[in-house]
């Protein structure tokens, strides 16, 4: 990997001109700010409301995989505010793509952050999401002095050996908060990472979420930081806050309850060990609901039962990625005519989308909607991605039939199925996609610059749609 472009932090520390944060609003967020010393970047600021300068602040870098700085921004940005943190999120981070492009990114991030901003050169946070997720290790690893924390959704870190390797050759210099979805195509990576980490000794917290393969809701994110603010409390490099940790066992105590509504005593277990963990050593807090809960759940002979079938759970993701992974990749070096029979046949998708409407069992429907989930991940985006970019769109209309069989009327399929459809020369069925996304906030700028859209807007059936449009 390309290392970073580490910093002179001692020089930088200097250029702290008074004027500098006047063009920010503390409190709100600044939407859009073209970076000075790199033009070509931009990033979203917020300054918590009492900011002035006077005093140096935490500060939250975030790096979403595909350059939207406002969405996460905008979820963190109430815990940033009541904690005091500086929050910057990159327009220019990407995933799936060269390493170099994010790393341009975060040096700007933190260069123009040390210019413009007074920061606590000793508490920087890395909050990514997926690819991004993952780069955040190595970008803690690398700057070790400084990050005090990361925080990664959707994804674990780049490899086990690779966390394993790092620890034992530098240490733990982070603390790390983790979160996935319970339908996310990562969501076994992020299982297995949790009591990993615990054997490490690794400072963490997984958690668990109702959805899919996506940012966490603001909750969640907002989790985060406040369980970032209480690992400092524990290290004394802060002073304790008996509020905060006293509220944020009271939600973790709610979480638990939840966990118990659900029926799931396997999360419940994971949550109330990171519980005992995280809030040991505070004595002026009551943690006797922790203690008793664990102690039912040691009495629980279904539990170990239910670990070993989710170890097989596990396994037998695995294996059916690895499956995925090597039949797309057969069809892509053979130049295979794909039908979406041949590939229903041999992913089992349609027993898959079967079961999800008919299984009880919350563990086995988790597991169903994991695979079903990193196969419309690989159709809809890599997959069609590819083919598109061939100019085999032949192919990669059958990739988005597959997709659409998982998640019909999704709207990332309509966008893809309109410029595939455009090509194919199916007018009708493209102009059913546009319909499909038109109320989007980007369906104007899609439909002005997209150029696969060229023949489509010359057909009769978009002449049609645009005057439709105009009169409504």
């Amino acid at each position: 990997m390309k290392k970073m472009t580490l910093l002179v932090f001692s020089s930088l520390l200097l250029l702290f001109p008074a004027e500098a944060f006047q063009s920010f609003q503390p409190g709100e967020i600044t939407p859009s700010v073209k970076s000075t010393s790199n033009p070509g970047q931009s990033y979203a600021v917020f300054l918590p409301s009492d900011y002035t300068g006077s005093k140096a602040h935490p500060i939250l870098f975030v790096m979403d995989p595909r350059g939207q700085a406002l969405l996460p921004l905008e979820r963190f940005k109430d815990a940033a505010d009541s904690l005091g943190y500086i929050a910057i999120s990159s327009y220019n981070t990407q995933s799936d793509t060269d390493q170099s492009v994010t790393i341009e990114a975060i040096n700007t991030m933190i260069n123009d952050a040390f210019q413009l901003f007074s920061v606590d050169t000793t508490r920087f946070y890395l909050a990514g999401f997926s690819g991004t997720a993952r780069l955040s290790w190595i970008f803690g690893y690398e700057i070790k002095n400084y990050i005090a924390g990361i925080i990664g959704i959707g994804a674990g870190n780049n490899n086990g050996f690779f966390l394993a390797d790092s620890v034992a050759a530098h240490g733990i210099p982070f603390n790390y908060y983790g979160a996935s979805g319970f339908h996310d195509f990562n969501y076994f990576e992020l299982l297995e990472l949790d009591p990993a980490l615990t054997e490490m000794e690794f400072p963490h917290h997984v958690s668990f979420f109702e959805g899919a393969h996506r940012w966490a809701d603001q909750e969640i994110l907002q989790d985060a930081l406040y369980w970032m603010e209480l690992t400092e409390m524990k290290k004394g490099t802060i002073a304790t806050d008996s509020v905060l940790v006293t509220n944020l066992y009271t939600d973790w105590q709610a979480k638990a309850d939840s966990f118990k509504e659900l029926n799931d005593p396997y999360h419940l277990y994971l949550h109330l060990l990171s519980m005992q963990r995280t809030f040991s050593g505070f004595e002026f807090l009551d943690t006797s609901f922790t203690s008793s809960e664990l102690d039912a759940l040691g009495n629980n002979t279904d539990l170990v039962k239910l670990s070993s079938d989710i170890d097989l759970s596990i396994s037998g993701f695995y294996n059916y990625a690895k499956l995925v992974q090597d039949l797309y990749h057969l069809y892509d070096i053979s130049d295979t005519k794909l039908t979406f029979e041949k590939i229903d046949k041999d992913l089992d998708i349609s027993f898959l989308i079967e079961q999800r409407s008919v299984e009880k069992d919350i563990y086995k429907l988790r597991s169903v909607n994991v695979f079903l989930e990193l196969v419309f991940t690989q159709s809809s985006f890599y997959q069609t991605r590819k083919y598109i970019n061939k100019g085999d769109f032949k192919n990669a209309y059958v990739m988005l039939q597959v997709a659409n069989s998982i998640k019909p009327g999704n709207s990332n399929l309509c966008y893809q199925s309109a410029r595939v459809n455009a090509q194919l020369k199916r007018w009708d069925e493209a102009i059913e996609n546009l319909q499909c996304i038109e109320s989007q906030p980007w369906f104007e700028g899609f439909l002005s610059r997209d150029s696969l859209l060229d023949g489509l807007k010359k057909s009769r059936a978009y002449k049609r749609y645009a005057r439709d449009r105009d009169q409504n």
